[in-house]
């Protein structure tokens, strides 16, 4: 047969053909287009069913695909994920935020890389690699972005398969730690206490709040008449408040009067040093522009020195308010200077360390022991949105397992050491 008489033989364009292979499954044929060269173009994938090959079929974007196979030859791994990030609906600054920092670290490893080229094995070896200096919660997210990413590429007729569909992210290990004990939490109050945030600290153990509640938490949140804190917004990365974590993170919480007491010493300092610094207070300290680069140069490293420079988002413009808890200067706090304290404050009571958060972690440990407490309010005081993660915080605790034991035991008779069981024993 001439060429010619091939080429009228061959499936007009857009025409969809869908043949049952030797195997059992079903190949998936998309006329499209020729090339500048004239060579045949077509989208080609394989399915388990018919039905999954027609629907398939249904989703194809034919336009897209359309495009010169030259050009889509050309399409690296980072465009594609930057195409991913601009269809993404924007929501708070943070999660902006956390998606950029994922494709970041995708792109700092196979940006380059073509996406016709991408293969499973190039992934797995990405991943193998980031594992070596990532938690594994970390790979999980970055697989999750990449496959969802891909997917939208399959559905652009860019690839017409999805080389991460068959990886299977890292297991994540839930590590259960032994709660503090009351000794070392009073000897982390008391090393709280002469150290410069023992209020906010108090504030913490006492009510299990996230640092950034903590930080973001101003003047009017808090009302000493009734002793409640409103945990209504969040600090935000670009200095400001936004929404909290959640819509159940949105809380009144009702304060002992032991940390009361604290507040009010506390707002009578704060008060104090307000009159001392005059109109100085509240104002940011200035500082030259060869500092400004050095502390840009330490906040790149603190992320990751590998990932190219412009990746962070710009953020919103950040509105000035009255913290609760404030630096000496009258600013709010940052959660990074609460954590370089909180490491003091461990490191001075002989404390094993353990992250700020760890602090939320006791709280509803300390919480669960009392039988008293469900486990619907202690979700609603720590602004849980399912009691099931509230769970995922109980730590191990010593004291209150020799109780479950004991308890056990009671509730089967076996404390019952009466005179029957001794002459048993003594037989034995």
């Amino acid at each position: 047969m001439s060429s010619a008489a091939r080429d009228k033989a061959r499936a007009p364009n857009g025409s969809v053909s869908i043949v049952k292979r030797m195997d059992g499954r079903f190949s998936l044929t998309i006329e499209l287009p020729r090339g500048a060269d004239g060579k045949r173009n077509r989208h080609q994938s394989t399915h388990r069913t018919r039905q999954k090959a027609e629907a398939r079929a249904r989703k194809f974007n034919y336009e897209v695909a359309s495009r010169a196979p030259e050009a889509r030859s050309e399409v690296t791994v980072s465009a594609t994920l930057q195409h991913w990030l601009r269809e993404q609906p924007p929501g708070e600054y943070s999660t902006q935020l956390n998606r950029a920092w994922l494709v970041a670290l995708i792109e700092s490893h196979i940006g380059e890389q073509k996406l016709v080229k991408l293969r499973e094995g190039h992934i797995k070896a990405f991943l193998q690699n980031l594992a070596a200096e990532k938690k594994p919660s970390t790979c999980a997210k970055v697989l999750h972005v990449l496959r969802a990413a891909l997917r939208g590429a399959v559905r652009d007729g860019l690839i017409t398969t999805n080389p991460a569909d068959d990886i299977r992210p890292p297991t994540l290990h839930h590590e259960v730690k032994d709660a503090w004990s009351r000794d070392e939490v009073r000897r982390i109050m008391r090393a709280a206490r002469d150290g410069a945030m023992p209020a906010l600290i108090l504030v913490a153990l006492s009510t299990g709040a996230r640092i950034g509640e903590l930080v973001g938490a101003g003047w009017e949140d808090y009302d000493p008449r009734a002793g409640t804190l409103h945990i209504t917004e969040t600090a935000k990365r670009s200095g400001g408040r936004g929404k909290p974590k959640t819509h159940a993170a949105r809380r009144k919480l009702k304060l002992t009067p032991l940390v009361q007491r604290a507040l009010a010493a506390h707002l009578e300092q704060v008060i104090e040093r307000k009159r001392l610094a005059g109109p100085l207070w509240g104002q940011k300290r200035m500082v030259s522009e060869k500092v400004r680069e050095k502390q840009r140069q330490a906040a790149r490293a603190r992320w990751n020195s590998s990932l190219p420079q412009g990746w962070i988002p710009r953020p919103p413009p950040a509105v000035a308010y009255e913290p609760l808890f404030p630096t000496s200067h009258g600013t709010p706090l940052s959660p990074r200077n609460v954590r370089r304290e909180w490491a003091r404050v461990l490191e001075k009571a002989d404390v094993k360390y353990r992250e700020f958060h760890a602090i939320r972690a006791s709280f509803i440990t300390a919480a669960l022991v009392n039988r008293v407490v469900s486990l619907k309010d202690l979700q609603d005081v720590v602004g849980h949105t399912s009691p099931v993660m509230t769970l995922r915080y109980a730590q191990r605790s010593q004291e209150r397992q020799a109780q479950v034991i004991r308890m056990a035991n009671e509730e089967m008779g076996l404390d019952d050491d009466d005179e029957e069981d001794r002459s048993t024993t003594r037989s034995a």
